[in-house]
């Protein structure tokens, strides 16, 4: 049994979570505990248990050391090999034949659990995901992925707050019987089901960003029959082994391969027809090279509101986007006129926002010091390596062993701080740091498997009624039952007002869309 060589990671992680606890003890309960992922004929020999087994392994497998796969009857023996496989491709190390009883169990199927430790019952019924503790919810017949991608997220979070009952506050309970709509996001008894076999064409979409909630975007999209049309994948990174913690796509043998490739040999290889267009590159370059001409949809799955008032600030019809926040998860769907918030309008600045130079000065340890923010400065604009002595300096003021960090010494400042900060391997609770927000697998898997759905629900035209601007999902207590909220524009007496309000932007986006209902109509002679 050992952990994940990314395990740093996910410690951070379940730091954020866990407010107050201690990162060695984190790590001793995570090794004490079996966590037992079972299974019978009957999840295994449909499409959304086989999808739903697949996520929970990969999410499962990016935390816990230890799991056990149990096969509950023949009908499910072929696939206990698959999985562990599988399992063992994103950590080598990971123990899957334990000695001793399971600690926590997630079982997918419709058999009930033999006596033994806290229980928590996975299942879907096509576009619905359904948990519960007090016994199966059994398996659907159909071939779509939503319903059993949430499914196996809400499981898994599930299991996360049994583990750590005692480290969170009293309202982070297990579910006792929740259901979740992926088509428009209701829950409970109300929860909406949709079409079992919808053909959708999405057109040219085009995806800006393949991180953690992009994975899970194409995880859920590679296994959605009957879906056609273009995507166009758009990101200019390449897998770090920090990602695996919560890339659900990302094996072992990812590490330093291209996004954008990972995620069109995904599609490649799944059920979708939908037809991967990779390019590797910034979203402004894209832009560039596409010659700004007009967009229909664009779906964001991007870490930075920079990044996202970027996509804004070029004008597509429509964006449908995701987001990982301490606290919450959720998916947004925004136009650019008319009264509700538009995507740039949910990321305003509020108050000061601190300089780049000042932000890395801060997480180094750094003072803010003239002297030192103009070496900064120089170092983010000349992009030479960082170099042996700058790491062991950082090392010292952190109290870090230098070779933690050492390996990240022939990197520019700016990957420096992107790998080496946020990709956990100096960040770690410390008096007078802020906090870093690095959601677990399953937050980022949810946010992805949502958007997914959201995407496909509004291309395919199979709401009955618009979804309201965001819907929000806190993943660190039972499922809740208002999930959406109305935004609107900042009234025009804000101290900030957004891209959408300008006459100048909104001028480029009707000329862009050539929207007959905004032209003028030209004006009669005689």
């Amino acid at each position: 049994m050992a952990l994940a060589n990314f395990f740093d990671r996910s410690l951070l992680s379940a730091v954020q979570v866990l407010q107050g606890s201690n990162p060695a003890e984190l790590r001793a309960r995570l090794e004490a505990h079996i966590v037992e992922l079972a299974f019978d004929g009957l999840a295994a020999g449909a499409a959304e248990g086989r999808a739903g087994l697949d996520l929970a392994v990969r999410l499962l497998a990016r935390l816990y050391p230890t799991i056990r796969l149990t096969p509950l009857d023949k009908g499910a023996e072929a696939l206990a090999g698959e999985l562990i496989t599988l399992a063992l491709s994103i950590n080598h190390d990971l123990e899957t034949a334990p000695a001793g009883e399971s600690t926590v169990r997630l079982i997918f199927g419709g058999s009930p659990a033999r006596e033994g430790p806290p229980t928590i019952y996975g299942g879907s019924e096509g576009w619905l995901a359904k948990v519960s503790t007090r016994g199966p919810v059994g398996v659907g017949g159909t071939a779509l992925p939503f319903g059993a991608g949430a499914a196996a997220c809400l499981g898994a979070a599930n299991v996360f707050r049994s583990i750590f009952a005692d480290l969170l506050p009293a309202s982070a309970g297990l579910d006792a019987d929740a259901r979740l709509s992926l088509l428009d996001f209701s829950t409970g008894a109300a929860a909406t089901q949709g079409d079992d076999a919808p053909d959708v064409d999405l057109g040219l979409t085009h995806l800006a960003g393949l991180g953690a909630i992009g994975n899970g975007v194409i995880w859920a999209l590679a296994r959605m029959p009957h879906l056609t049309g273009a995507l166009h994948l758009v990101d200019h990174e390449v897998v770090d082994l920090s990602n695996l913690q919560r890339y659900v796509l990302a094996r072992q043998s990812d590490v330093g391969r291209v996004k954008v490739e990972i995620a069109r040999e995904a599609l490649l290889a799944g059920r979708t027809s939908l037809v991967p267009v990779p390019f590797h590159q910034r979203w402004a370059e894209y832009i560039a090279g596409q010659g700004h001409r007009p967009m229909a949809r664009v779906v964001t799955a991007l870490d930075t509101a920079k990044d996202r008032i970027a996509v804004q600030a070029s004008l597509p019809a429509r964006i449908l986007n995701a987001w990982t926040q301490a606290g919450d998860l959720g998916v947004s769907q925004h136009g650019f006129l008319g009264d509700e918030a538009c995507l740039a309008c949910l990321y305003l600045p509020q108050g000061a926002v601190s300089n780049e130079d000042e932000v890395i000065a801060r997480a180094l340890a750094l003072p803010l010091e003239q002297p030192v923010l103009l070496d900064l400065r120089e170092r983010l604009v000349n992009g030479q390596a960082v170099g042996e002595t700058f790491v062991r300096d950082a090392a010292a003021r952190l109290g870090l062993e230098p070779a933690s960090l050492l390996g990240f010494s022939g990197e520019p400042l700016r990957q420096f701080y992107a790998k080496a900060v946020c990709g956990a391997q100096v960040i770690q609770p410390q008096a007078g740091r802020g906090p870093v927000e690095v959601p677990l697998a399953f937050q980022s898997a949810m946010a992805g498997v949502m958007l997914a759905a959201n995407l496909v629900a509004e291309a395919g035209g199979l709401r009955a009624s618009p979804l309201k601007t965001t819907t929000v999902l806190d993943m660190m207590r039972p499922l809740g039952r208002r999930l959406g909220i109305r935004v609107l524009k900042p009234a025009p007496t804000a101290a900030a007002n957004c891209i959408c309000q300008d006459p100048d932007f909104i001028a480029a986006y009707r000329r862009k869309h050539d929207k007959p209902e905004n032209k003028r109509r030209p004006r009669r002679r005689g």
